[in-house]
């Protein structure tokens, strides 16, 4: 409880782990703190549609920099769950590392960092099916390559695209495929489009009743959706983010996804 009165009170002055290909800048942090409901109706079993009710609310806050080198950043990252399975409870640690390659903006064709994170889950979280583990340690290579497009001092539009490929300790591997398009509205203003896939290397199908993780299961989805932010000034950004599923194989199905973030930054 404490714990999720903590986060909580930092979504309010505070994602997901950082994959775009654009670092921060030098000895700057960046505080993220993001509040993601989730609902869903049925669940895709095999050849089948189950239904089961589904509404969970998954609190995270996130601090990334670029120390010791502005090639360089790493992330830390703590998310509570409130589901059926987790009541107010520690769904996953995570630590991440990126690497800057090329730079688009210092002259390069394209900006590519590579990176990997690890995240620790928990006997709840792993068994909650309103919350992606393949096990308890859950290891991700990811490969991330972008384009922007300047106007003055400001970027007017980019685009993204990022691979990943991942492991843990039992079940099958899991690739990630997503594709993102950013588009300055105005000078405050941003929008973006994405989709987002996952896909399960594994070959069992889902069985609600027995289930243990996404380990050995050949789950798929793909998700759609909008984001909108608005750059405060001094201090950082506010953002809304809706996802829609629209395929979704041996996992929620049809789930409906809004996302509301606050990031700060700040330098030493």
């Amino acid at each position: 409880m404490m714990v999720l009165l903590f986060l909580l009170f930092f979504s309010m002055i505070g994602h997901a782990t950082e994959y775009q290909p654009w670092l921060g800048n030098f000895y700057e942090f960046e505080l993220r703190s993001d509040c993601r409901y989730q609902h869903y109706n049925h669940v895709s079993a095999g050849s089948h549609l189950r239904k089961l009710h589904g509404d969970s609310v998954f609190l995270n806050l996130s601090l990334s920099n670029s120390l010791p080198d502005p090639d360089y950043g790493v992330e830390l990252e703590i998310t509570e769950a409130c589901t059926r399975k987790q009541p107010g409870e520690i769904d996953q640690i995570k630590l991440a590392g990126r690497l800057l390659w090329l730079d688009d903006i210092a002259g390069d064709a394209v900006s590519m960092v590579t990176g990997v994170n690890y995240a620790q889950a928990f006997t709840s979280s792993l068994k909650d099916i309103s919350s992606f583990h393949h096990g308890l340690y859950n290891g991700e290579f990811f490969i991330t390559v972008g384009k922007e497009t300047p106007y003055d001092s400001f970027w007017a539009q980019r685009w993204w695209g990022m691979f990943a490929l991942g492991v843990a300790e039992q079940g099958s591997p899991w690739i990630r495929f997503n594709m993102y398009f950013d588009k300055r509205l105005a000078e405050r203003h941003e929008g973006k489009i994405f989709i987002e896939t996952l896909w399960g290397l594994g070959t069992k199908k889902l069985k609600v009743d027995y289930f243990s993780g996404y380990g050995p299961i050949a789950h798929q989805s793909i998700d759609i959706g909008v984001n909108y932010t608005y750059l405060i000034e001094f201090f950082g950004s506010a953002s809304f983010k809706y996802g829609f599923r629209v395929y979704a194989q041996n996992f929620p199905a049809y789930s409906h996804q809004f996302l509301a973030e606050i990031k700060s930054t700040f330098g030493l």
